[in-house]
């Protein structure tokens, strides 16, 4: 069975006085499993071909998309920290859990160990009780 392919998310670049420029990926791109634009302007769409996707980054829809970017560039900073902050404390969240699984799986085995010493040292009769 073959891995179904998913389309690559085109990501603009970013030109050398900071705004976002469209940089066409090559051609080997399209030819695996297409590309996919998060302007919004075709929801879904996945572009097949270079030709398809250089004309599509030609319209006005795609063009705003890139201007947003840039007048955003402070708030995706502001983001990005505010979500390295969450992943910190969900990777301090993890570690404790972590912890806490290890403690109960040492109880656990504990708890098992003790019970199994007991089940050894109970006198169980051997006779058949149905013969009393």
């Amino acid at each position: 069975m073959d891995l179904a392919q998913q389309a690559e998310v085109y990501v603009p670049s970013v030109g050398e006085d900071g705004t976002y420029i469209d940089l066409i990926p090559s051609s080997a791109v399209f030819s695996s499993a297409g590309i996919r634009c998060g302007c919004g302007s075709r929801k879904d769409k996945v572009f097949l071909s270079r030709a398809q996707f250089v004309a599509h980054t030609k319209t006005k829809v795609h063009q705003s998309w890139l201007k947003h970017l840039f007048r955003e560039n402070a708030n995706y900073y502001a983001k990005l920290q505010e979500l390295e902050k969450v992943v910190q404390s969900q990777k301090v969240m993890i570690g404790r859990l972590e912890i806490e699984v290890k403690n109960r799986d040492v109880t656990i085995h504990t708890l098992i160990s003790q019970y199994a010493n007991k089940e050894k040292n109970m006198d169980i009769p051997t006779e058949n009780l149905l013969e009393l």
